[in-house]
């Protein structure tokens, strides 16, 4: 036989699981916020090694226009 609770006990226990899925849906937004910031800083690491081809390539462009000049 189930047991009957008052309409305070329901809003207590309604409030309660709120307050949960409020913080389940803070911490879920800290976990994506911590995951964008590692991919932010992988494509930060990246950078540094891609920045010479990209001098490199500038030039072999400049050179190829000038030949054609």
């Amino acid at each position: 036989m189930a047991k009957q609770i008052s309409a305070w006990e329901q809003h207590k226990l309604d409030q309660e699981q709120r307050m949960l899925e409020r913080e389940i849906a803070r911490m879920e937004a800290a976990r994506d916020e911590r995951a964008y910031e590692a991919s932010l800083r992988r494509r930060i690491a990246i950078q540094p090694y891609t920045a010479p081809l990209l001098d490199k390539w500038r030039d072999i462009r400049e050179r190829l226009w000038k030949s054609f000049d």
